[in-house]
Order: structure tokens, then sequence, then C-alpha cells
């Protein structure tokens, strides 16, 4: 079944209408976002984003525009990219093993030691971003904790991330209520995680609260 387009008062429909904007502006920079959504969550793409994406294409190609940067804005600002580059990924690693060694053992300033001579930084560090997701998500990391004994491998994370996805596209192509947010079904998600193969079966009775 195809999929269909998404209303103008949910996420989905909000974010094509502001890239819309943008575009009849001069501004190309949304234009890639808009377009990576689309692609990532199954929304069709409106004809007026394909023929924007095909003329800077067009540009480059006709040497009216000299390099990407020049049609669709520099994709990162300032300096140490590769320092942030590394600090996300050591974020993910980080959760991951602390989440993993605290089947058997309390979480205290030890387990962040450990976690962080394996990876090469201070047990401070770990602590901090290990908590960062914390600080953004609040009560949902918790339910989110999976009994893994190792980390999934590429090809089962992108399966993991499909289902996700699915999850996530239902809510952002969904109406938002006046006044109200997109409410993601974290329960889902959390099934996700604990259908995972590297998961430890029966091991996590936690269940998500309201």
């Amino acid at each position: 079944m195809a999929a269909s387009n998404p209303p103008d008062d949910s996420l989905a429909g909000m974010l094509l209408a502001h890239t819309k904007r943008e575009l009849a502006q001069g501004n190309r920079r949304p234009l890639l976002n808009a377009l990576g959504f689309c692609l990532d969550y199954d929304i069709p793409i409106p004809e007026w984003l394909a023929e924007a994406f095909s003329d800077a294409l067009s540009a480059v190609d006709s040497f009216e525009a000299r390099s990407w940067d020049d049609v669709f804005g520099k994709p990162h600002h300032g300096r140490k990219i590769a320092a942030k580059g590394r600090q996300k990924k050591l974020r993910m690693l980080v959760w991951h093993r602390v989440q993993t060694l605290s089947a058997t053992r309390p979480i205290d300033q030890g387990l962040f030691e450990q976690v962080g001579k394996g990876l090469g930084i201070s047990g401070a560090v770990a602590k901090r971003l290990y908590y960062d997701p914390y600080r953004i998500w609040g009560r949902v990391a918790q339910w989110l904790r999976p009994d893994w004994t190792r980390l999934p491998t590429e090809a089962e994370a992108r399966v993991m991330m499909r289902e996700i996805r699915k999850v996530e596209r239902e809510a952002f192509c969904t109406p938002i209520p006046p006044g109200g947010a997109v409410e993601i079904d974290m329960r889902k998600i959390a099934e996700i995680y604990r259908k995972a193969p590297c998961n430890t079966p029966g091991s996590n009775s936690q269940k998500p609260r309201k």
C-alpha cells in the first residue's frame, strides 16, 4: 500500500510547509533534511521538493554553483567537528556498556571508571556521557533499558532502526491537537529493544509507566 501524505497539522506536514516557505525565499538549507525525513519515514516526496532538489543538482551540473555547499549550505559550522562526531559515538557506546554491566552490578563510579578505561576516557567523562540521554529523555531512558549481553551488529541495528522509524512515523504523521505535542508510543519502542537478538530474554521485568 502506498504511503499517504501527512496531514498539514502533523509534525511532518509542518516540517514540509516550513521547508517550502524557506525554498520560496531562496534558502535551500532545509532541502536535504526534508528529503531525508521523507525517505526515512516513508513519506511521499512532494513534487515541489523533488523539483527543488533537481534544480539544485542542475545548478552544480551547469556550473552555476561551484560546490554542493553553494546550493545546500555547509552541513556543519565551527571547529572541532571530528571531536563532536567522536563524542556522539562515545555517548552510545557508554550508554549500552553501562546498561549491559549494570545487569550484575550497581551503576556507580567504579562502573563508570571501568567503562571509561575500556573506551580510553575518564570515569567522569563516561558518567557525563551516560547521563546525557537521561537529561534529554527523563524517565523514558529507563523504559528502553535492554539487558543486552553485547552490542547489536550493524545489520541488527539497521533492522531495529527501521522498526523504530515505523513507530515514529505514526506519531509524526498524526495531527497534533491544539496546545498538544507529538506523542511517540514509547511502549512499542521499548518492545523493539527487548526483542533485539542481543537481549537476554526474560531478564528485564521493568515495564514502562504512563
